[in-house]
């Protein structure tokens, strides 16, 4: 705790991180084609792919995960980013 402000020094610290802007695009397949749903159901579909852009305001990168592992995969996905991160995304929607 800081004495003078009366903030959790963990609060102060994460005020100070600097923002980074991350943009995300996740691709998906279904596993059962007959579902009018495909890929965006959560029981027929299935995360293949999670690209990110991150934009620490001096740097972008790249990083791409990808496998068959849908866990290790969103798992990873979420220590990539920080707690101040800005994160944004676009939805695709069908015709």
């Amino acid at each position: 705790m800081d004495r003078r402000t009366n903030i959790p020094e963990q609060a102060v610290v994460e005020a100070v991180q600097p923002t980074r802007v991350v943009a995300v695009d996740i691709e998906t397949v279904t596993l059962d084609p007959a579902n009018d749903k495909g890929a965006l159901d959560a029981l027929s579909g299935r995360v293949v792919c999670v690209a990110m852009l991150i934009d620490d305001g001096n740097l972008v990168s790249e990083l791409a995960l990808a496998g068959e592992d849908e866990r290790r995969m969103i798992g990873e996905f979420w220590r990539v980013l920080g707690a101040s991160d800005v994160i944004v995304g676009a939805q695709r929607r069908r015709l």
